[in-house]
């Protein structure tokens, strides 16, 4: 389920946003939480809230957003000083990079398989159709796969609400203040030969 948590209706609070979060790959992609504890994403493009994809609803409200440096995962700190790891992957995010580069069919199923290996291969096959067109190349540009993905029509074929390759959900929690300070402030921070570690500065009562 994407949603958990919390026991008290959205009824008796009052939403407020409390936090954004761009995405470090797509321009016009940002995450937002509010004082209910959920989290919408938003196309800045498009002036647009992504209502096909359910607003995930962390534990308790949230002070703070940051998404991993590669995109796919996003850090929510919360009000009780629980960190939540909320999975948000969408299929354009796994094709930016190098805007000349090359994908090759086989690149493509492989990469479209690993998020969704129920996926039949025939709707592989038509979205790498739409993508190659009538030019015949044996490969599509990074770039060019990775606009078609954000399109509505992409979306259908793929049958994924919005372009995400499924819906945001949890991936882990920690409790990091014991004593429940809120966290307020996060980031990711990349150290050559290791996992990415979260850096987190909470309130000081």
């Amino acid at each position: 389920s994407p949603s958990h948590g919390g026991s008290t209706s959205a009824a008796q609070q009052e939403q407020v946003v409390t936090a954004l979060a761009s995405h470090p790959l797509m321009e016009t992609r940002v995450a937002s939480g509010d004082s209910l504890g959920r989290i919408f994403f938003h196309d800045t493009g498009a002036h647009r809230t992504f209502r096909a994809v359910p607003p995930y609803r962390c534990q308790s409200a949230i002070g703070c957003l940051s998404y991993a440096p590669g995109g796919g995962l996003l850090l929510a700190g919360l009000a009780d000083g629980t960190l939540e790891l909320v999975l948000a992957t969408e299929w354009a995010e796994l094709f930016v990079g190098s805007d000349d580069a090359l994908v090759r069919q086989d690149e493509f199923a492989a990469v479209v398989a690993a998020h969704d290996p129920d996926l039949p291969t025939e709707v592989m096959e038509q979205v790498w159709s739409v993508a190659v067109g009538a030019s015949g190349n044996p490969g599509v540009r990074r770039g060019d796969l990775a606009t078609l993905l954000r399109t509505e029509a992409a979306a259908i074929m793929l049958r994924s609400p919005n372009g995400f390759a499924s819906l945001p959900r949890l991936y882990g929690s920690v409790r990091i203040c014991g004593d429940g300070n809120p966290l307020t402030s996060l980031d990711f921070a990349p150290v050559p030969g290791t996992t990415s570690q979260m850096q987190q500065q909470q309130q000081q009562q």
